[in-house]
């Protein structure tokens, strides 16, 4: 089974740090996907092992506060993907050694998408509109007549009332396809929204319990540090 390890990263010199002392060395075929439009890159371009998503024919990284999105819509709409699942992972993270060893063990359930931190549903997930985006959930009712609050509730009943906290995930690549599609078509209602980072984040757990996914959970395995390097460097785009 083919894993892809990709690390999402806005600064050159982290990504300098993390090849110098082999930080990821243990995740399978890994990439550093460099974010940022203005920010200097001339000490990674030529590394066979980075991305510049803004040298990319294909990106969307003229609506920053997507964060780690454009970074995964880079990947797609380019066909950098080449494996049965790929690792989404924040650049602030911390790594058990023995992560591996755990994830292959893991996938020979197939599931569809692996979370690294449960919450249940009725922590920080759709109670504050602050965080998923006043626009995120009108649009899902819009464009697919699907009520998300009672989505959750039943999520309550017929799943195991979890939601995974943060965009780190291991997804078959057949599901990411089929995410990518589902939020493609809600882009437009909320790229301007100073929190669609975070309604990107609570829509990946929306999709899952839409579709009735397979999600399992590895805890203990990555702790996100939620460093926020992204915000320094933002601009805020106009319509």
């Amino acid at each position: 089974m083919r894993i892809q390890s990709f690390i999402f990263c806005h600064d050159q010199n982290l990504i300098l740090e993390f090849l110098s002392n082999g930080k990821f060395n243990h995740l399978p075929n890994l990439k550093f996907v460099f974010l940022g439009t203005e920010l200097p890159v001339d000490q990674i371009e030529n590394l066979e092992n980075v991305i510049i998503c803004r040298n990319l024919p294909i990106n969307i990284e003229i609506y920053p506060k997507f964060t780690s999105f454009t970074g995964w819509y880079a990947l797609w709409k380019n066909n950098l993907i080449d494996a049965d699942y790929v690792n989404l992972f924040e650049y602030d993270i911390e790594v058990a050694g023995h992560f591996l060893p755990h994830l292959q063990t893991t996938l020979e359930n197939k599931p569809d998408f692996i979370g690294y931190r449960a919450l249940h549903v009725s922590m920080y997930f759709i109670n504050d509109s602050t965080w998923i985006g006043e626009l995120l959930i009108p649009a899902i009712k819009k464009h697919y007549d699907i009520d998300i609050p009672e989505l959750v509730e039943n999520w309550k009943i017929i799943g195991d009332g979890h939601w995974s906290s943060g965009s780190n995930s291991t997804i078959s690549v057949e599901s990411f396809y089929e995410y990518m599609s589902w939020f493609e078509i809600l882009i437009d209602e909320i790229k301007y929204t100073w929190n669609s980072g975070h309604a990107f984040e609570r829509s990946i757990s929306f999709f899952n319990f839409i579709k009735l996914k397979k999600i399992l959970y590895l805890s203990g395995l990555i702790q996100h540090h939620q460093n926020w390097s992204h915000n320094r460097h933002m601009t805020w785009p106009t319509s």
